[in-house]
């Protein structure tokens, strides 16, 4: 509800991995959960606002990780009842290139190493198996101008969306690096308005010219048949 560009998306399409729960190897191991010979136990929480969407217990070592509890979907037309799930995960680590090693998991579909798994069903899986693409991906450019103008305004501590005022400066921020912040929120959101009304009106454009045809009757985008 807080106006355009605060954070509806159009379109359909493929699931997105920004709407299933995450496994990150980096984040395990920067945790400790993938120390060598000795095996760690804990717990992680999912929350989409303020509903809780996922909750397993984890067991991870060096070379393998495993977990079960339950979790339910953030689609529309799932029962969005909670699902029991156990699964587990080998990791591979692999050298860096100027020294050191890296985590990776080994996806149980496909094999694939991989820096992140996603709860499917019971299991544990990568995005390829998942047909999973990335939010961004789905973007008009409309959309991803105002996804940088609402990441401003969030910096700045305000909500998101154009329909609201900027935020004050805050106490910690130079008053010169808050102008240009500033600066760069009108712009972008003014960027982004200007690309969402050459979208409609080529999509009017493409309905006017397609109802031409035929009957001879032309049909506005916003409008009724005249």
């Amino acid at each position: 509800m807080g106006g355009p560009g605060s954070g509806r998306r159009w379109g359909s399409g493929r699931a997105t991995t920004e709407g299933r729960l995450k496994l990150d190897v980096s984040w395990l191991a920067r945790n400790g959960y993938l120390s060598g010979g000795v095996e760690r136990r804990g717990a992680l929480t999912w929350s989409r606002g303020d509903e809780r969407v996922g909750a397993i217990g984890i067991a991870g070592r060096r070379d393998a990780i495993e977990v079960s509890g339950r979790w339910r979907s953030n689609a529309a037309c799932d029962s969005r009842e909670w699902r029991e799930m156990r699964a587990g995960a080998q990791v591979e680590w692999t050298s860096c290139r100027f020294g050191g090693v890296r985590p990776f998991f080994v996806c149980p579909g496909c094999a694939r190493c991989v820096l992140h798994l996603y709860i499917d069903g019971p299991a544990l899986s990568c995005r390829h198996c998942q047909r999973l693409t990335y939010a961004s991906r789905r973007e008009r450019e409309s959309d991803r101008l105002m996804r940088r103008a609402n990441t401003l305004r969030r910096r700045l501590g305000g909500p998101p969306g154009a329909a609201h005022d900027i935020a004050p400066r805050p106490k910690h921020m130079r008053r010169t690096t808050y102008e240009r912040i500033v600066e760069a929120i009108r712009e972008l959101e003014a960027a982004s308005l200007s690309h969402l009304a050459a979208f409609v009106l080529a999509m009017d454009r493409g309905l006017t010219t397609r109802s031409a045809g035929g009957d001879g009757r032309r049909t506005a985008f916003w409008g009724k048949r005249a």
